[in-house]
């Protein structure tokens, strides 16, 4: 009588235990996600004038046609999944990476104060995300 009672009485501390530590984790994780998101909304927020700073200076306007839907998307959706947010992210990335690379060539937009402001506040907000995760 007694072991099954302290038999039951540790399955329910254990289960207590659990319980506990499911809870401040999964907050802990939500904490995280917020993060996560709030750096990814701002960084999006940034696009299109990134886009308008670069236009006058690329000949072809099919440079964008890539980002802008990317970013359509990146505002109206509502994201449950981080892993959906950051698959996005990554795409979104892939895109400003090529017109980061397509505004090396370009020596007039090197100078330009307000893309070097943009240009190192997205940079700044993708460092930021891979550290949350490093």
């Amino acid at each position: 009588m007694n072991s099954t009672l302290l038999f039951i009485i540790c399955f329910l501390v254990l289960i207590l235990v659990y319980i506990v530590f499911f809870f401040f984790l999964r907050r802990a994780v939500r904490q995280e996600e917020s993060k996560i998101l709030d750096i990814f909304s701002e960084k999006v927020s940034k696009i299109p004038a990134f886009i308008e700073v670069m236009r006058p200076y690329v000949v072809d306007e099919s440079a964008f046609s890539s980002l802008i839907p990317l970013h359509t998307d990146a505002i109206i959706r509502e994201y449950t999944n981080i892993y959906h947010l950051l698959e996005h992210n990554a795409r979104i990335q892939r895109e400003i990476t090529f017109l980061l690379e397509l505004s090396a060539h370009i020596p007039l937009l090197q100078k330009h104060e307000y893309f070097l402001y943009i240009r190192d506040f997205i940079v700044q907000h993708e460092l930021s995300m891979r550290k949350l995760f490093t």
